[in-house]
């Protein structure tokens, strides 16, 4: 009688919900169209679900609301959905990257706010205080090469003073020992 090891015994079982659990993959993958330009709010509604947040734009970008998928505190990514006037999509972006955050140092010499912020980058990872500064920081976790953190300094009315990319806050929180 031969003898049969657990993993033996558990291979076929767990190759079987392998197999299972690739194939739903892909045909997910395979049954949503990806967002689009020109894709209506209820496309974007089924595949992202409700908006973390709704911003009104000003009508100078071409669309009337910008929607708002954040996946934090821990996630990398923001993605924000342009709607125009009749609720299709007019731009899709990802915006923590360095692109975005380049985009925002030079708004900050024209004076930039707490509600553009949030317009432009979403909600933050976590908002804390330090005592060498006197107004709120606002943290946004992204991938670079790997996890960073940007830090944005913004002063008592609320106004974008500066901004700067360090290491990973988290890391620099809950990994003091490591």
């Amino acid at each position: 009688m031969m003898v049969r090891s657990t993993a033996q015994r558990l291979a076929g079982p767990v190759r079987g919900a392998v197999f299972v659990a690739m194939a739903t993959l892909l045909l997910t993958a395979c049954v949503s169209a990806p967002i689009v330009p020109g894709s209506g709010a209820e496309a974007v509604r089924s595949q992202f679900g409700q908006p973390t947040q709704r911003h009104v734009l000003p009508s100078s970008t071409g669309a009337v609301e910008r929607w708002e998928y954040a996946y934090g505190p821990f996630g990398l990514e923001t993605w924000m959905i342009d709607l125009d006037r009749d609720q299709r999509v007019v731009k899709i972006e990802q915006v923590l990257q360095p692109a975005v955050f380049a985009r925002l140092q030079q708004a900050i010499s024209t004076g930039f706010d707490q509600r553009q912020l949030a317009q432009m980058l979403g909600k933050p990872a976590m908002i804390t205080q330090y005592a060498s500064w006197t107004g709120p920081v606002w943290v946004y976790r992204f991938r670079d090469t790997w996890v960073r953190s940007l830090y944005v300094y913004l002063d008592q009315q609320g106004q974008v003073k500066r901004i700067e990319e360090g290491n990973d806050i988290f890391d620099e929180l809950f990994c003091a020992a490591c």
